[in-house]
């Protein structure tokens, strides 16, 4: 897999989400919207109460090189890359990611939860430290964030 710094790839923050409460295990974020024409990256980032404090970060290479998933706390952790080839249908590039907090990852489905996840990453840092979602690069319009809370707030 490419040998290559995220914090270089990142170029600029397209949406920023506070969340309501904090994420707990079974909880999931979903994230829809459309890419630019010209899309060659995107990536989603579970930030701490400081943003450039990365819980998660998922990005998406759409030249090739495939899936990084990482995290940042003052610098980049190692990188987790996958293979995988940007496919969509119709004449707008959709995308739907579902992202699912686990006891000891975070899996990352394409979009739907009926099938395996493609991604899957062991979190570093405990979700509970997640307090917003962003969306960085090339992100023509957000669509659709979804919070789906597997339990009840206290």
């Amino acid at each position: 897999m490419p040998e290559t710094n995220t914090t270089l790839e990142m170029q600029k923050c397209v949406f920023a989400l506070k969340l309501p409460r904090k994420p707990t295990i079974g909880d999931e974020i979903i994230v829809k919207g459309v890419l630019c024409d010209d899309a060659q990256r995107f990536s989603v980032n579970f930030c701490f109460p400081d943003p450039a404090q990365i819980v998660y970060h998922f990005g998406m290479h759409l030249d090739g090189r495939g899936v990084v998933q990482c995290s940042r706390n003052d610098t980049w952790d190692e990188e987790h890359w996958s293979e995988w080839e940007w496919q969509h249908s119709g004449d707008t590039p959709n995308f739907t990611l579902i992202f699912r907090f686990g006891f000891e990852e975070i899996k990352a489905f394409l979009d739907h939860t009926q099938q395996q996840p493609q991604f899957e990453l062991e979190h570093r840092y405990p979700i509970e430290q997640i307090h917003y979602v962003e969306l960085w690069d090339d992100i023509a319009r957000v669509e659709e964030i979804t919070l789906r809370y597997a339990n009840p707030s206290d």
